[in-house]
């Protein structure tokens, strides 16, 4: 897979990709999953965490995105 530039096209709302940005210094941020959402009239990127079980973890990050791409299917078993 190759990645699209976020300026080229966008992905579908509520679907998990794969993204990567520039830090301020111009480097490359870790590829990070995360959803594209409509949120104050504006697409935003965020990466949301939650763990159940024995304990509830819920972490919500903003990421800003140069390029993404679709995941890889999942494995079948």
């Amino acid at each position: 897979m190759s990645w699209i530039s976020v300026d080229e096209r966008l992905p579908e709302y509520n679907i998990a990709v794969m993204t990567i940005g520039k830090s301020d210094d111009g480097t490359w941020t870790t590829p990070i999953t995360a959803q594209l959402h409509a949120y104050d009239g504006r697409n935003r990127f965020i990466s949301g965490f939650s763990f159940g079980g024995g304990r509830l973890i819920k972490t919500l990050v903003e990421t800003i995105p140069t390029h993404w791409q679709p995941l890889p299917e999942p494995p079948e078993n």
